[in-house]
């Protein structure tokens, strides 16, 4: 037994909440995994139920966007990916992560008061710092059933970092002081996640207002180039609306994006 899955059960006194949300009904606690969503992409082949989740102690190859690896210290971290089977066969992965963007923003915010905002398009920060990483998959099994592999990455109790990563990420014991209940963020992040995946529409007033993105000077790159201009607008499907320096309008879905003042 993992020592989250030991902080888990002795937060819900159960292995699993058969109630309650849906995102609490099948967890399965991992000591180490390559990458929690190379997890669900196993587990799909296998026919795993819609809503599983997957959380690992270490990944010895955590995934980030572009192809980057991502920081998981053994430990201290909150490192787990969700299995879900879209209705819509073509759903966007981007609205998979405006959804997780909210849930993991609220939950933070909700248990320690730290100020967390989205930096479009998968990150959350706290001032200029990097908090947690989110990476949507979309996926076909062998059957040709699609699936979203949903991860999500939270630096919660770690103390260091890399040098290369010093600057632009911290902890959430950093910008505290106190060590933080993983469990309980871990609870919080799923029920915040599982009202926001019940709800008919996309919630783009929320997000947006949480989204230190919007109305800044942003760098993103294009075919190669890097461009210049202004995000104005999230669209209901989790894309960004961009001002370019030019005058015209631009819809942005993935990519890398830098925002003046952060990174």
């Amino acid at each position: 037994m993992t020592l989250l899955e030991q902080e888990w059960r002795q937060l819900t006194q159960a292995a699993t909440v058969a109630e309650g949300p849906l995102f609490c009904r099948e967890i399965h606690f991992l000591s180490t995994v390559d990458s929690t969503n190379e997890e669900v992409r196993r587990r799909a082949e296998q026919r795993a139920p819609h809503g599983s989740v997957y959380v690992a102690e270490q990944q010895t190859r955590g995934k980030g966007r572009l192809g980057r690896s991502w920081f998981s210290a053994p430990g201290t971290g909150l490192y787990f990916s969700l299995l879900l089977y879209p209705e819509k066969i073509h759903s966007a992965p981007s609205s998979f992560t405006l959804l997780a963007g909210l849930a993991v923003c609220r939950a933070i915010r909700a248990l320690t008061n730290c100020p967390a905002m989205i930096k479009w398009p998968n990150d959350i920060v706290i001032g200029p710092k990097k908090i947690c990483g989110i990476l949507a998959e979309r996926s076909l099994t062998p059957l040709g059933q699609a699936f979203i592999a949903l991860g999500i990455g939270i630096n919660v109790n770690a103390g260091v970092f890399p040098d290369e990563l010093q600057k632009k990420c911290s902890s959430l014991f950093l910008e505290t002081g106190k060590k933080q209940n993983r469990a309980a963020l871990f609870l919080q992040t799923l029920s915040c996640l599982d009202k926001l995946y019940s709800q008919p529409e996309a919630p783009i007033a929320d997000y947006a207002a949480l989204c230190v993105t919007l109305g800044r000077e942003i760098c993103y790159s294009r075919e190669n180039q890097i461009l210049l201009g202004k995000a104005i607008q999230i669209l209901p499907n989790g894309e960004l609306l961009v001002l370019r320096s030019d005058g015209r309008e631009e819809v942005v879905s993935s990519g890398e994006v830098s925002v003046q003042g952060i990174y």
